[in-house]
């Protein structure tokens, strides 16, 4: 999922197009897998317990990559701020996955998207200012 959300980010310039693009990415994939698959350590991390501390520590340090993946990608100049942009944008991703299979549609995506790519525009824009 790392070259994945890589690719879907570099693949624009501007900060918005950046969002849309790798929710884009997320929704088809989602929508290629017949709302089947989404995330498979969103979905591990739904019901562990105590005796699975391994997999917990796993699917948190997947989740700390992803985080800092997408913050490589926006010019953010306060890192806490940049980074915790970031990690809602992995939150929303992986709420969308979750309607996304309930709803058996992207609408989540498009929707999250919308918000987010305004969202970044305005914080890179801001810092530009």
């Amino acid at each position: 999922m790392l070259a994945v959300f890589d690719a879907s980010l570099a693949s624009a310039e501007h900060p918005g197009e950046k969002i849309r693009a790798l929710f884009r990415t997320v929704a088809q994939r989602l929508e290629r897998g017949n709302y089947q698959q989404s995330c498979p350590v969103g979905a591990v991390s739904l019901d562990l317990t105590e005796a699975l501390e391994g997999v917990r520590v796993a699917a948190a340090e997947a989740f700390a990559a992803w985080i800092a993946l997408i913050a490589k990608h926006f010019t953010i100049a306060d890192a806490p701020r940049r980074r915790a942009f970031a990690g809602l944008v992995l939150t929303a991703l992986q709420g969308c996955c979750i309607r996304g299979r309930a709803e058996r549609s992207t609408q989540a995506f498009s929707e999250a998207a919308m918000w987010l790519a305004d969202l970044a525009a305005r914080e890179v824009a801001r810092d530009v200012h």
